[in-house]
This record gives C-alpha cells, sequence and structure tokens, in this order.
C-alpha cells in the first residue's frame, strides 16, 4: 500500500507558540500533524486563556497580543478600553467595579481537553505511547469522547509565570491511580487534568466518586489552594466571557486589576 510521504521542516512546538513557547519542541510529529493541531484543537486553549495572555503582555508568537472583544479591546501597551453600560465617571466613583468582558471568539470545551493531552504526550517517553493508542486516536478526532473526567482549575497570583509550565505524573505501580495526569501552568492559572482512554487504567475517573478519591490523593500537597472543577466534554461552540474586578480607577489611569474570573 502507498502512503503518503511525511515531512518534517518545521519545528513542531511541544506547547503551542502562540502561547510563549519558542523553545521546547518535539522531533516526532510531521508538519501535516502540526498544521492540522494548529487550527483544530489549540485554537480553543489560546482562545480560552487570551485575555489573560493580552492582561500580562506575554509574548505569543511575534510577540504580545491585543484583544478585541465585543465591549472591550485589551492592548498590552495601552491597556484596556471598556464598553460599559455605566459612565466612565461612574466607575471611577466606584472604589470596586466589576465588568464583564465578552469575547468574540469561542472555543470547543472538548478540544481543550485534546489540547492539553497532546502537550502532556508530545513530552513522555515514546515507548510508553503504545499505552495511549485510543487516547491519540481521540486526539487527532478519530473519536470524541461522551464523558470525561473534570479538569481541576485554580487561580493564584503566586504561581504567576511569564512562560507556560508543562508537568505530568506517571504511576508506577499497580494501583488505581490514572496512569498519567498532566499539570498545566499558564499566567496564573493551574489546569490539572487526567489522561483518558489509558489502556492500563482501571478506571476512567468520570464518576464522581472515583474522581473525588483520585483527588483527595493527588491534592494532598495543593490542600491550602482553592479549586474548581470543570466539564470540558461538550463539542459545541461556547462564548466566552471573563468577569473582571477592577479597583481604584482614576481618571486617565489604567484600571488596575484585582482579579479576573472565567465565567
Amino acid at each position: 500500500m502507498l502512503c503518503d510521504k511525511v515531512s518534517f521542516k518545521h519545528k513542531s512546538h511541544s506547547i503551542s507558540e502562540a502561547l510563549g513557547n519558542p523553545k521546547v519542541v518535539t522531533t516526532d510529529e510531521c508538519d501535516a500533524c502540526n498544521d492540522r493541531f494548529s487550527t483544530s484543537i489549540e485554537p480553543a486553549l489560546i482562545n480560552l486563556v487570551s485575555v489573560f495572555r493580552s492582561l500580562y503582555g506575554l509574548s505569543g508568537k511575534n510577540g504580545a497580543k491585543t484583544v478585541i472583544g465585543e465591549n472591550f479591546v485589551l492592548d498590552p501597551v495601552k491597556g484596556f478600553s471598556i464598553q460599559s453600560d455605566k459612565t466612565h465617571q461612574e466607575i471611577v466613583q466606584n472604589s470596586a467595579q466589576s465588568v464583564d468582558l465578552r469575547l468574540r471568539d469561542k472555543f470547543v470545551p472538548q478540544d481543550v481537553y485534546r489540547c492539553l493531552v497532546k502537550f502532556v504526550l508530545s513530552v513522555v517517553d515514546k515507548d510508553l505511547l503504545g499505552e495511549f493508542s485510543k487516547t491519540l486516536a481521540w486526539i487527532n478526532g478519530e473519536i470524541d469522547a461522551e464523558v470525561l473526567p473534570c479538569i481541576a482549575r485554580h487561580q493564584g497570583a503566586i504561581f504567576f509565570k511569564e512562560e507556560p509550565i508543562l508537568r505530568y505524573y506517571l504511576r508506577k505501580d499497580d494501583s488505581e491511580l490514572p496512569r498519567l495526569v498532566g499539570e498545566f501552568h499558564y499566567a496564573h492559572l493551574i489546569y490539572v487534568f487526567i489522561v483518558p482512554f489509558v489502556s492500563d487504567d482501571q478506571k476512567d475517573f468520570c464518576d464522581d466518586g472515583d474522581f473525588h478519591e483520585f483527588w483527595k490523593i493527588f491534592s494532598l500537597t495543593r490542600a491550602n489552594l482553592k479549586w474548581d472543577f470543570r466539564d470540558f466534554v461538550s463539542l459545541e461552540q461556547k462564548s466566552i466571557a471573563i468577569k473582571l474586578n477592577l479597583k481604584g480607577m482614576k481618571l486617565g489611569e489604567n484600571a488596575f486589576v484585582t482579579e479576573v474570573k472565567e465565567m
């Protein structure tokens, strides 16, 4: 059987270059796959965190990015321009003002999960990939998931990083814990996720009880952190809204951001 030629002419980044990773690359991802991932699953995660990238002036591909939303413009250099139902004077007089930002870009939740798992599998020992054949089929869009484990998310300024960080935890015994767990840091965000469809896992951790038992053990070193748990199984395009809390605004000055929450 004749196969199409596979080329490796371009750099394939283990974490999207648009998220500020110019260094960590993989030699196992062909040009065709790299192009496909960059237009299929990676935009979902990039869109989801785009406000945080611009808010903190983080570099993407070709530098910092401006975000133009439905009711705001966020320029990393010039700051915010917000369209609000309140006047600028009313916002200034309020010591703490909450503004809902609506993005134009959307995201597919399951593609966010696929993208995060793709990052992890690009850096694990290649000898292990045989255990993840169904996972790879899912990442490539050959199958869709009907259920997935929740993704744990934490927001914390003390964890702020200017470059993305990727960690993974590999089970080395016969316990009922997941075989592979990923942890992705971006700006002030941490996402912890179970890699699904692993042949060696005894459970899929989609059941609330099974996930709770996993998290009770996994979070022992994170017990003092506040986490929320989100379902990323939907295949529908979702809108993105961010609640931005501003404090101490004065005329002619940019807002000081005290809290940013994705809704």
